[in-house]
């Protein structure tokens, strides 16, 4: 437990304050057409979920898809877009909050990214607490990041059946017979 193994982005907390997505869209149910992504609607702001609606043919973006059932990657392209899909950084949610800091100056916009601000997953470390490094040091084929965010009753079932090396083995019992 040491904070050199620490994500140098979250601290090794597992989380930032950023733009939070249950915020953004809080009604799964709805397609981008309907207006999933909320800070898209209106006269104004509605002109993001137009042009994102235009481009999306394009990028083969399913646009009357429920935001639930959308894939992990359409999802990304929602939200990061993709160096693939000319034009997608342009419209995208990422590019709204980006554009909405630039101009900061104007007090909606300062209010609007207060209202879609909240506890979110580190994009750096994914949630694993740790710095890409620590990621690579890996026990039966997993990292710290993946065995913690297992369910208890898999981590038992995992050490459980775990079967290490001989050498590994002993310095494990040693480490073990230290602890207790």
């Amino acid at each position: 437990n040491s904070p050199l193994g620490a994500c140098p982005e979250c601290e090794g907390f597992g989380s930032v304050i950023g733009i939070d997505e249950r915020l953004v869209v809080p009604d799964s149910t709805l397609s981008v057409y309907d207006g999933a992504v909320v800070c898209w609607r209106g006269e104004k702001l509605g002109q993001w979920r137009t042009e994102f609606c235009r481009r999306a043919a394009a990028w083969d973006f399913p646009i009357f898809e429920p935001y639930h059932k959308l894939t992990p990657a359409q999802r990304g392209l929602l939200w990061h877009g993709a160096e693939q899909a000319p034009g997608s950084r342009e419209v995208c949610v990422d590019a709204f909050f980006d554009m909405l800091r630039r101009e900061q100056y104007k007090i909606q916009n300062r209010v609007m990214l207060a209202r879609y601000r909240g506890k979110t997953v580190c994009p750096v470390c994914g949630g694993a607490r740790l710095r890409p490094g620590a990621q690579y040091v890996k026990v039966g084929g997993r990292s710290i990041g993946e065995l913690v965010r297992l369910p208890v009753s898999e981590l038992r079932r995992f050490f459980d059946t775990l079967e290490l090396p001989e050498a590994d083995a002993r310095v494990a019992e040693r480490l073990l017979v230290e602890i207790r």
